[in-house]
């Protein structure tokens, strides 16, 4: 429709209406010739393609020369059947089916219900032209998809943080509302994306478990980069909250909740099973991505973890340890340190098969790493350097320079180095202990025929140690020697059997048994000690360099027995009997003949010893040779 009012007197003017449908090629002659170019270019610009249908453009305004042309009023409104409209340069198009452009009070408007938008669904699309600049646009609406999808639409318009996407991996559905300000001629936007979640998965690059079930809601600046507070999700099904910034520089992520031990173990790569190391912690965690490196910071008090792994990481659910683990990763190399307790450090590289790790502490024990079993479902294979003082046997303390352990799926192997330590201990599966020891060097014992001292296993079960076979080719006690050490061990119910002694004692080789048995009110031990040999006649002794004689052929025994342990053991509690034989030798020459009585003084029966000073040094003279010098023994706990 058109209107004209041209009075002879007075101002003309003109109203025009017009009703169209059209199509993006013909849309331009349909706008006036004169329009504002941000408003042609916001209107034209964009639209890839378009139905308008039921189109209106009402026009009023004054004729003639020399006028007012604010006076003109222009609007038009254009509802679009369907669209494909690209408002922002580098950004995806809206395409839709249910949308309006607006024009009125010199400013543009386009309104779309509910559109595609690279992939992404967006609502309630309102694009306009700011009231303060025209060339400036506001844009407004609802978003939801894919956080994959999201994150290859910010990479194309090109103001993704390269940390996300990279460094930090989304997975699953967001929703989010935005707000941006995007000049009209195309240069970058500015603004925010209000971002919720309920189940998002996040992958830290170098992390061995991503963050699932992630929820709550974030902020993302076209600027600055992404924030978000208080989210909740779960580690390897523990439960979580964290905070996470990601920007151009890389992202940081702070995390706290109660993690399973076994949880933990896995996240940072160790292999050892529910059995070793159990029960939950309150953990915090700082995990930083800046320039290709990875680095996470993990800490607790250690309170309500419980570790079945020898000494010194043995540790109750009560008792308190703090620990701390750093992982680092640079490429593919990927490193872990951790303090555990107070006085422990372990490192390793996580990225190399098997794993090994480097353990400084001042203290191990030999007999609980000897029976730490191997996982076979868990297949994993575990090496530790041990850089240590001491190894610990029991009660007994041993100098060590450095220690190895390698710890298979069904097998073990500990080997020592060191002043009073060295040789090898190896385990498979259930089968017995095999210890084969270069040498082993012990503190000096009591004189056997002291009073008995406390029992250093009293309470003790022996049969919590393991069978084993054990070899040692130099034992040394003090200034005692022992060579050729064998040891045939097996371990039963409250019991331990040495089914196999044997040992080498200046010349003389010397065979037995053992069992020891143990019960809350004290155990038992038995020994049968048995040698034959020309040597034997070097064991009775002025002191430890002078033999009282030589024999060319010898018998021993003793069948003895003692409440305790093994260490337990004083002439003055045993009970049993032995005997001695010797055939064909000679008293030495040793001076003075009274210190031959000293060779009973192995016996110390003191009635015994006065019994036989009434007679025998009229009998015995120095260099007196023997057919046969025999002894029996009976002894009687005091």
């Amino acid at each position: 429709s058109l209107r004209l009012d041209l009075p002879r007197e007075g101002e003309q003017s003109m109203h025009v209406e017009l009703l169209a449908d059209a199509n993006a090629q013909a849309l331009p002659s349909l706008l006036p010739i004169d329009l504002e170019t941000e408003i042609s270019a916001f209107l034209l610009r964009g639209i890839e393609s378009v139905a308008v249908r039921g189109g209106r453009i009402s026009y009023s305004g004054p004729l003639g020369d020399n006028i007012d042309r604010n006076r003109r009023e222009l609007s038009m409104h254009f509802p679009m059947a369907t669209y494909r409209l690209r408002p922002l340069e580098k950004w995806p198009a809206f395409s839709g089916a249910d949308g309006e452009g607006r024009f009125s009070g010199k400013r543009a408007r386009v309104q779309l219900m509910e559109a595609e938008f690279g992939g992404l669904t967006v609502g309630d699309v309102d694009v306009r032209q700011t009231d303060a600049d025209a060339g400036l646009l506001s844009i407004r609406g609802a978003l939801s998809g894919g956080a994959e999808t999201a994150l290859r639409v910010l990479d194309g318009a090109g103001i993704k943080p390269d940390a996300l996407g990279r460094d930090v991996i989304f997975e699953g559905r967001l929703t989010g509302q935005v707000d941006l300000l995007a000049p009209v001629e195309g240069a970058a936007p500015r603004g925010i994306v209000a971002i919720e979640t309920e189940d998002l998965t996040v992958g830290i690059t170098g992390l061995n478990e991503p963050i699932t079930g992630l929820a709550g809601r974030a902020e993302y600046n076209l600027e600055s980069g992404f924030r978000a507070s208080s989210l909740s999700g779960a580690l390897l099904g523990d439960a979580i909250t964290l905070d996470v910034v990601a920007d151009d520089d890389g992202v940081e992520v702070e995390a706290s909740g109660r993690l399973a031990t076994q949880n933990v173990s896995q996240l940072v790569g160790l292999g050892f099973s529910e059995a070793l190391l159990s029960g939950a912690a309150d953990w915090t965690a700082k995990i930083q991505q800046q320039s290709g490196l990875l680095q996470v910071l993990l800490q607790t008090d250690g309170v309500g973890i419980e570790s079945q792994l020898p000494f010194p990481l043995t540790k109750s659910a009560a008792t308190p340890g703090a620990i701390l683990v750093e992982l680092n990763q640079a490429g593919d190399a990927q490193q872990m340190t951790a303090q555990i307790f107070t006085d422990t450090e372990v490192s390793a590289r996580l990225d190399q098969r098997p794993l090994a790790l480097s353990v400084v502490t001042p203290e191990i024990d030999l007999l609980d790493w000897a029976q730490l079993p191997g996982d076979a479902e868990q297949d994993t294979t575990v090496s530790l350097l041990l850089n240590l003082e001491r190894v610990r046997v029991g009660e007994t303390s041993l100098k060590v320079d450095q220690a190895a352990v390698n710890l298979r799926p069904d097998s073990l192997e500990v080997s020592f180095a060191g002043e009073e330590l060295a040789g090898r201990v190896q385990r498979l599966g259930e089968a017995p202990v095999a210890s084969n020891l270069e040498r082993l060097i012990l503190a000096p014992a009591s004189d056997f025929l002291a009073p008995p001292g406390d029992d250093p296993l009293v309470g003790f079960d022996p049969g919590s140690l393991p069978s084993a076979r054990i070899q040692v080719s130099d034992l040394r006690r003090g200034e005692k020697r022992y060579q050729d050490l064998e040891l045939v061990v097996v371990s039963g119910a409250s019991r331990l059997d040495v089914t196999r002694l044997a040992f080498t004692r200046d010349g003389q080789r010397f065979f037995g048994e053992l069992a020891w048995t143990g019960a809350p009110e004290g155990g038992e031990t038995a020994l049968v000690l048995r040698a034959d040999g020309p040597a034997l006649g070097g064991f009775l002794r002025v002191n430890e360099s002078e033999p009282l004689l030589e024999a060319k052929a010898g018998q021993f025994s003793a069948d003895l027995a003692w409440s305790g342990s093994p260490l337990a053991f004083s002439m003055l509690t045993a009970t049993g009997q032995f005997q001695l034989q010797l055939e064909n030798g000679r008293f030495f020459d040793l001076g003075n003949s009274a210190e031959v009585l000293r060779l009973f003084g192995i016996l110390n029966i003191d009635t015994l010893t006065r019994r036989l000073r009434l007679d025998f040094l009229d009998l015995v003279q120095p260099g007196v040779a023997f057919d046969r010098v025999s002894a029996r023994g009976q002894l009687d706990a005091a």
